[in-house]
């Protein structure tokens, strides 16, 4: 019985039921856009069976995929797409059906994690859980599960990831260790700042083969080579979903609106197109324009660069897109209505401090934190909490390069959406600080007692 009430069997559960009434059981319907649906829906051969709406629907027929390269998000999806028609049907593909694929991945992902995760007083491991559930079950994550962006498989993979690094941190396994290096492989290859990621995780696994026996040693330290590899040819071939979409924003509606000399800067004329340009349109408009004359421009320019850094930090808390309110194709969100959990979204946009120098500083110090507290366990012979330590200190560096690469990529009118990914980094780093700073409280309070006979 002592081990049923476990935090982490508890909340487990409690995850399982808030993602069935929220993601499974009710009608849901995929979401997605204009540039979604050009990018991805018709490079794996689904669309919409509907005539109300462009991409928004429960249901998706298949048809035969375009013959251009895939990228590895559009691979998922279309091993997906198989499964579906060797399960279920060979004409149609249903929304729930990768809704639950992502579900599975993200409970297993909270449960290792929390298991795992163990502090010395079970209040705490009832606190870490419960933050754990408030943060990540609100609707502004969960809405993923049930959309064709490949922030959803981003979002669970960055969650298993956690949970292995902290399972390998507790003991030692090569299946783990294969899992984290076949994630972290994963990540590198949705986009460049998550290749970024995965190449500080090469890194990680490396620094962390120092800790273990000869025979983990070389095996730890082969697969952070492969990872590595990995990560640095995704860096050179990534593939940027809706580039044109986010290029053209970010030209013609931030750059030009503030220089008169942007266009010429890119060799670009003035836009003589529609108010709302096609996807055609807009490729043809920035036609031969690369991110590296994005980032000549921002170092030509450092306060434009300053002015959407500062824009990308307001916008970062904004978990609550349009998504919940939609109503296309008849898209009643029956009870999930009154049952979607909004409390975070709520917290981070009216609670929590914010701003470019906020961030920037809860990062630095979380980052430095992270370090020191490595060198201090590693010198004590703790190697799990190092381990721990040395893992967490992925996250400033993950929640860096995606607003960097936001700016860099995306133009103001989408840096909100396009600010999801960083959220997921922030918000762990969050968690992880509050309960860090609990359990070094608590300790020292205990060491101060222990010290001055205090103790009964």
């Amino acid at each position: 019985m002592k081990n049923i009430l476990k935090s982490y069997n508890i909340f487990t559960l409690i995850f399982i039921v808030v993602v069935l009434i929220t993601v499974v059981c009710t009608p849901i319907f995929g979401l997605g856009d204009l540039s979604e649906y050009t990018s991805t829906f018709e490079g794996v051969g689904l669309y919409n069976t509907g005539a109300d709406t462009y991409a928004i629907a429960q249901n998706y027929g298949i048809s035969q995929p375009d013959g251009n390269e895939k990228s590895v998000f559009q691979l998922f999806l279309m091993v997906l797409i198989s499964i579906n028609k060797l399960l279920f049907s060979k004409t149609v593909f249903n929304i729930h059906f990768i809704s639950i694929v992502y579900s599975l991945i993200f409970i297993s992902g909270m449960y290792f994690l929390q298991k795992n995760m163990r502090f010395e007083k079970d209040y705490l491991n009832y606190a870490f859980s419960a933050l754990l559930g408030i943060v990540f079950l609100d609707l502004g994550y969960l809405a993923y599960f049930n959309s064709f962006y490949n922030d959803a498989l981003i979002f669970v993979l960055i969650i298993a990831m956690a949970a292995l690094a902290v399972s390998v941190a507790r003991k030692f396994s090569y299946v783990k260790t294969v899992l984290f290096a076949i994630c972290a492989c994963l990540l590198s290859s949705m986009r460049f700042s998550a290749a970024v990621v995965a190449a500080f995780a090469a890194l990680v696994l490396c620094t962390m083969a120092l800790t273990l026996n000869s025979e983990g040693k070389t095996v730890t330290v082969v697969f952070a080579v492969i990872v590595a590899a990995v990560s640095v040819f995704s860096m050179v071939n990534t593939h940027i979903p809706a580039r044109d979409v986010k290029l053209y924003n970010l030209i013609y509606n931030d750059f030009a609106a503030d220089s008169k000399t942007a266009l010429e800067f890119f060799d670009l004329e003035e836009n003589k197109i529609s108010e709302n340009p096609t996807i055609d349109e807009m490729s043809d408009a920035v036609e031969g324009v690369t991110y590296g004359d994005v980032v000549k421009y921002y170092a030509a320019y450092p306060k434009q660069f300053a002015a959407n850094i500062k824009s990308a930090a307001n916008n970062a808390y904004f978990l609550i897109q349009d998504f919940a309110s939609y109503r296309e194709a008849g898209a009643y969100y029956g009870l999930r209505e009154g049952t979607n959990i909004k409390l975070w979204n709520f917290l981070k946009r009216r609670v929590l401090p914010n701003g470019i120098w906020v961030i920037l500083a809860f990062v630095v110090i979380y980052a430095v934190v992270a370090v020191r507290e490595y060198i201090k366990n590693k010198k004590d012979g703790n190697y799990t909490k190092a381990c721990i330590a040395l893992f967490v200190a992925l996250l400033p560096v993950g929640s860096l390069s995606e607003m960097i690469a936001t700016v860099i990529t995306t133009g103001k009118i989408l840096i909100s959406k396009n600010m999801f990914v960083f959220g997921i980094y922030f918000d762990l780093m969050i968690i992880t600080a509050v309960l860090w700073a609990a359990a070094t409280l608590i300790a020292r309070q205990e060491a101060i007692k222990e010290k001055y006979g205090l103790k009964q």
